[in-house]
């Protein structure tokens, strides 16, 4: 009852700071900042979570104003609650960077490359942090009457002074699903252009308009593997926001036949892999940390982080079929 309780109180929390702008100015003072350069780049301690820093540290890093607040959750400390933000430092240099560095006594490192190294909370700040600084970096003009647009103190929405629109990030829902054969004992993972090296993942695609999950599952497979699929069901879903945001609804589904052919313009490679071939891969994947600098084809192949809908896929599958954890 204490937990739920607490998390109600959390949830009305934000939902005050949300709706109450009087509310903001305390909540910049006692919160705390996690940090990001250019959107690309998160700073994390050298033991490899997140850096977490106050107001006063924060206001120390420049002269200049400080850049969009950008509101991420709320957290309890000592049995206070205390609003976490993140700051995105826009166009800077390599000198500043270093500088920041030595002033929070952390190191910046690539978003994708911070999501093999953090654990799953603090990759799900991470996602919100760089889908909110995308959306008010790009989001600049009114949809409905093309008037400039102006960013709440918290960075979760734009309004327009001219037609009064009030404007969210927009959410684009993915949908995911890891293809097995009709015996349950191989997989069929792929590569596309954009992964790096070495790395295989499940078959995804946006949801189009007008389409249910299922629907876009059928089609996505067709489109990129070549294959029907039948019996799909829903896992989970997972933000994600590289590089904008998206929200994956993550499904698994088995194939008819194992005679895939791929569409050249999506896929580099598939490949159907074996239980016990895809449980190495996890259990590489889970201690790694950081993404492999070679960029040999001959490399052993991992897949992608513990965060990922594709990842907790692969474990569930392992789970349900293999009795493999």
């Amino acid at each position: 009852m204490a937990a739920s309780s607490s998390f109600v109180s959390s949830a009305r929390a934000l939902e005050a700071l949300k709706t109450n702008p009087k509310l903001h100015e305390n909540s910049f003072q006692s919160g705390k900042y996690m940090i990001l350069v250019d959107t690309q780049f998160i700073c994390v301690e050298n033991n490899g979570v997140l850096a977490w820093r106050n107001y006063e540290e924060i206001k120390s890093l420049t002269k200049d104003e400080l850049p969009q607040k950008l509101l991420l959750d709320i957290s309890t400390v000592q049995g206070k609650q205390v609003f976490l933000f993140a700051l995105d430092f826009d166009n800077v240099g390599d000198d500043t960077v270093k500088k920041l560095e030595s002033n929070v006594n952390g190191k910046f490192i690539g978003a994708r490359e911070s999501l093999l190294r953090l654990k799953d909370t603090e990759s799900l700040y991470v996602a919100k942090a760089k889908g909110l600084s995308s959306f008010n970096k790009t989001f600049k003009f009114c949809p409905n009457c093309g008037s400039s647009l102006v960013s709440s103190q918290i960075g979760i929405l734009k309004e327009c002074n001219k037609c009064s629109r009030t404007h969210y990030p927009p959410l684009c829902p993915v949908a995911i699903v890891l293809i097995d054969n009709p015996s349950h004992d191989e997989v069929l993972l792929v590569r596309q252009e954009r992964h790096p090296a070495g790395m295989y993942s499940c078959v995804a695609g946006f949801i189009e308009p007008g389409e249910t999950l299922d629907k876009a599952v059928e089609r996505e497979v067709a489109e990129e593997v070549g294959l029907r699929i039948k019996d799909i069901q829903f896992v989970k879903s997972q933000p994600w926001a590289m590089p904008n945001s998206q929200l994956m609804l993550a499904c698994v589904g088995t194939a008819e036949s194992s005679d895939f052919v791929t569409d050249e313009k999506e896929i580099l490679e598939a490949k159907w892999i074996k239980a016990e071939d895809l449980k190495s891969a996890v259990d590489r994947t889970k201690a790694m940390t950081g993404i492999p600098k070679t960029s040999g084809t001959d490399q052993e192949f991992w897949v992608p982080p513990s965060f990922t809908a594709s990842y907790q896929l692969m474990v569930e599958w392992l789970a349900r079929f293999h009795k493999l954890r």
